[in-house]
């Protein structure tokens, strides 16, 4: 599977999700539902980082699919903190500023490093 979610290894309350390859919408669907499972069973708030520095492209139907993806619990529980991209670039850059103007505000960033010293700025 190109898209994976588990819990961060240096951090308690920070799911890491990876994507490579060339995803598709199922997948980033599919792995945006194990995250929202993680979310709501964590019983805290809990930042995802979403590690797209391996990605190939963008899956088709991204745009039509950001409705769907606002519903579910990882964008809209009360546990779900904050949405850390790591590596956007090009295309999926351009797309995810759109999201993060219209839907899920999210926090870009070019590195993990930028990422995790994101996380500690804030106590996680």
């Amino acid at each position: 599977m190109s898209a994976t979610v588990s819990w961060h290894p240096d951090f308690a309350t920070v799911l890491l999700m990876t994507i490579t390859g060339n995803a598709t919408m199922n997948d980033v669907l599919d792995v945006t539902e194990q995250e929202g499972n993680l979310i709501k069973e964590a019983g805290r708030v809990v930042d995802t980082i979403i590690d797209l520095r391996a990605v190939e492209g963008i899956p088709n139907n991204f745009l039509s699919s950001v409705p769907r993806i606002m519903s579910m619990p990882a964008a809209n529980h009360a546990n779900s903190g904050n949405k850390i991209v790591v590596g956007a670039s090009g295309m999926a850059e351009i797309l995810l500023n759109i999201f993060s103007k219209v839907g899920r505000k999210l926090h870009m960033f070019t590195t993990m490093e930028e990422a995790i010293a994101f996380l500690q700025e804030r106590g996680e």
